[in-house]
């Protein structure tokens, strides 16, 4: 897993991208278990959120980088903002969580992992959040920082408006 943003361009031809929704929905099981355990709400899914994160994903892969900043520099909340949307709220928050791996993970490996990460972690069990919105792909020959390898990438988008 890598933290620092890179960008390089992939040819288009080179690279193939398969969702991997399931993947998504069962990561959203097990990050409403961990937060059960530790007396926290479950996250509803949020559509809105699911774009943001289905977005940024095919962007990573499209552009070969991984990172929360786009290669625009756009900041991770400005980006989310144009799907999930503050305007008419009181109360407005997002945060988000990063994964790319070579090898096939399951749901419960992603969320062990992202809880042995602080930052990871206080993204999970934040107990302001209410909603979240998961995507996961392979992508397989990625460009970029992948060395054209065969990438699973996930990103978890959380929020909260009220």
């Amino acid at each position: 897993m890598l933290l620092a943003a890179v960008f390089w361009a992939a040819p288009a031809e080179a690279w193939q991208l398969r969702p991997l929704g399931r993947l998504g929905s069962d990561i959203g099981v097990e990050i409403n278990r961990v937060r059960a355990e530790h007396g926290l709400a479950p996250l509803r899914a949020s559509g809105s959120l699911h774009h943001a994160a289905a977005q940024h994903l095919y962007e990573m892969a499209i552009l070969g980088y991984f990172g929360h900043r786009s290669p625009n520099r756009r900041s991770f909340a400005a980006r989310v903002a144009e799907y999930y949307p503050s305007r008419g709220y009181a109360t407005w928050g997002v945060g988000e969580t990063l994964l790319w791996w070579q090898t096939p993970l399951s749901a419960r490996a992603i969320v062990r992992h992202w809880l042995r990460s602080p930052e990871h972690r206080r993204q999970l069990l934040d107990p302001r959040f209410r909603e979240v919105g998961i995507d996961a792909a392979e992508i397989e020959g990625a460009g970029g920082i992948f060395g054209g390898r065969t990438v699973m990438l996930v990103g978890a988008d959380f929020g909260v408006r009220r």
